[in-house]
């Protein structure tokens, strides 16, 4: 199953209701993208790959993705996908922060250590305006091309692209010598 506009929001009701069934069919509709979300953002965190799964690491972050959309009205795929990378970066935060914590010495070359620089990143995409925070997350967290991008957010191509270049633009502005390697 995909998830769509058109079903999201009955799928929303019935959770908001203690439906566990539209819960199994939410996740089940996001669950590959989440999925390939973690993977790619796992990469990125070795020491928390090495003692992590990914099924473990889509697990936590659909709980605590469920127990927001049961609080926030979501109204379309496209905030709900927002939502959910939101969560899975928290969880991947959560977990490098607490792998760190178990290193005694981190190493230099570690891509770990670049934690701050990551937790910085994640913010600064958080606090972009809208559009280009949406192209953003659904380029960069998702792994969308424009061509994809475009109908989600109901623009043309040459406009996501646009968009993902201001929103890389202002990242490095604010994060300057700040980018995570």
């Amino acid at each position: 199953m995909t998830l769509r506009t058109t079903n999201l929001p009955d799928l929303l009701a019935r959770l908001r209701q203690g439906d566990r069934a539209a819960a199994d069919e939410l996740l089940g509709g996001c669950r590959a993208r989440l999925e390939a979300m973690a993977r790619a953002m796992l990469r990125r965190f070795p020491t928390v790959s090495a003692n992590e799964q990914t099924a473990d690491v889509v697990q936590e972050a659909s709980l605590s993705l469920l127990a927001a959309l049961r609080k926030l009205d979501v109204a379309d795929t496209r905030s709900f996908y927002g939502l959910a990378a939101h969560h899975v970066r928290l969880r991947l935060l959560d977990l490098a922060r607490k792998h760190r914590r178990r290193e005694a010495v981190p190493l230099a070359d570690d891509p770990d250590a670049d934690l701050a620089r990551w937790s910085a990143l994640h913010e600064a995409a958080e606090g972009l305006p809208v559009e280009p925070r949406e192209v953003f997350s659904l380029r960069f967290y998702h792994g969308l091309t424009f061509a994809e991008i475009a109908p989600i957010l109901v623009m043309s191509i040459p406009t996501a692209r646009r968009r993902w270049l201001e929103a890389v633009a202002e990242l490095r502005e604010q994060l300057k010598d700040e980018l995570p390697g």
